[in-house]
């Protein structure tokens, strides 16, 4: 995956914040900023306390050794466990697959990078196969035409694949939700 640059510098982005605005009262009037910071940004706006930013000046470049520290100070019984079970661990949270599968939540954004490729087998076992959303679409969700359209496809696909692997329970859901897009698109047209 590709890696972010601080939004001020040219160094590698550690924090990542979204900020939404709400200019009034309507949902719509909503402005969303995607902000990313090196560590020595991240400290200067108060985000990461406890590291002095003469320390981080005097450093320059060598934002990496500041960041080994701080994981190590802020997640050393995590990859005190992870070795014991020599699990890979993110050198950032200490997060293992292990703590992912228990808790389902992901340490810190590094971890998808550490842990791809057995997202994209749980994403793909998920979704049929594909890396994609493969879902129903509320009626009033306003989709278009070729959305509607596009999901029927993926039905459609979905179920000739169940029924050449023989799965027939999964091919007759498959078949009421194909009847039930289908009349849901031809009464929106």
């Amino acid at each position: 995956m590709k890696s972010t640059k601080c939004s001020k510098c040219d160094r590698p982005a550690l924090v990542h914040v979204t900020e939404v605005d709400y200019a009034g009262d309507d949902a719509a009037s909503k402005t969303i900023q995607n902000i990313h910071l090196c560590l020595y940004h991240a400290v200067d706006a108060g985000l990461i306390v406890g590291l002095p930013k003469a320390a981080l000046a005097s450093l320059g470049s060598e934002g990496s050794a500041i960041l080994a520290g701080l994981a190590a100070n802020t997640s050393s019984s995590k990859k005190r466990r992870a070795a014991g079970t020599r699990q890979p661990a993110c050198p950032i949270c200490g997060n293992t697959w292990s703590e992912f599968e228990e808790s389902g939540l992901m340490g810190c954004p590094h971890d998808v990078e550490i842990f791809e490729a057995k997202l994209v087998s749980v994403v793909k076992g998920l979704q049929e196969g594909r890396l994609q959303h493969v879902g129903k679409i509320p009626l009033r969700s306003g989709v278009s035409a070729a959305g509607m359209q596009a999901q029927v496809n993926r039905l459609r696909e979905s179920l000739s694949i169940a029924v050449a692997k023989e799965q027939f329970e999964q091919a007759a859901k498959l078949r009421d939700e194909l009847k039930a897009a289908e009349v849901r698109m031809k009464q929106s047209s």
